[in-house]
């Protein structure tokens, strides 16, 4: 398509550059590598080489906020730009997989104001961390599967203090992927990231997130899944609802071990 500022090449589905008018329509949302996805997202590198997709991928980064500057976020708003795209149509994500709202108009108001609507309604701020975090995951639309699970997961890791506890609910019943099956091949989750980095597999994200958490915190897992496959991820298994009430009520949460970090 073009060259961006930086020297860049582009290179986007044949039909996007050709088309005489493109909208770009999708959601907006909290991103770990980009800090934000919406609008030209879409378009680069969603609708880029197989290249550009691999290069998008990421371990994120933890030290900044969303809103702070990200090189590859800047590229993309240029890349819209260049491509001559100048109406979105973007979602507001809602609960329990609905839209909160719909946003159209000029890219950048829509960018701009579903990032102040994002926060309207997603954001929570903490003042101190907790020990003990829990979370639920639902099976809704958007699925059920070890992408649903560690996103959530790696939400619980921003919030819970260094050695807490992260307990998921969840009903997983999900095969393993390349990524997340390299974990159960290490003694120790940060050994994996460099091999992910390397191989970057299709769940290179979720196998990040989830190494990444089960180096911080110990984490319990409600699932459908084998306890010896869950034990073999550095996760702690919790058979139901009433087991987890009575570890959580005598305070046995945190004694288990699955596997112990060195």
């Amino acid at each position: 398509m073009a060259t961006t500022t930086l020297g860049e090449r582009v290179f986007l589905a044949r039909d996007v550059v050709n088309a005489d008018v493109v909208v770009s329509i999708g959601v907006i949302g909290y991103d770990p590598v980009i800090g934000f996805r919406g609008t030209s997202s879409v378009f680069y590198p969603g609708l880029s080489s197989t290249e550009a997709r691999e290069r998008a991928i990421g371990q994120g980064h933890r030290e900044l906020s969303p809103d702070d500057e990200r090189p590859l976020r800047r590229m993309i708003d240029e890349i819209g730009w260049l491509l001559g795209t100048q109406f979105s149509v973007q979602v507001i994500p809602g609960a329990k997989g609905r839209a909160s709202q719909i946003l159209a108009g000029i890219c950048e108001s829509v960018f701009q104001q579903g990032k102040q609507r994002l926060e309207e309604n997603w954001l929570v701020p903490i003042e101190t961390r907790p020990e003990i975090v829990v979370v639920g995951v639902d099976c809704g639309s958007g699925g059920h599967g070890w992408k649903q699970v560690c996103s959530a997961m790696s939400m619980a890791r921003r919030i819970v203090g260094k050695g807490g506890k992260i307990v998921i609910l969840s009903e997983l019943d999900a095969d393993l992927q390349a990524g997340i099956e390299l974990i159960r091949m290490h003694e120790n989750p940060r050994d994996v990231l460099r091999p992910l980095q390397e191989l970057a597999p299709v769940d290179f994200i979720s196998a990040t997130q989830l190494a990444d958490c089960v180096d911080w915190a110990d984490v319990y897992l409600i699932s459908q899944l084998e306890d010896d496959l869950v034990e073999d991820l550095f996760i702690i298994p919790v058979g139901n609802h009433a087991e987890l009430e009575r570890l959580l009520q005598s305070g046995e949460i945190g004694r288990a071990s699955c596997r112990e970090r060195v």
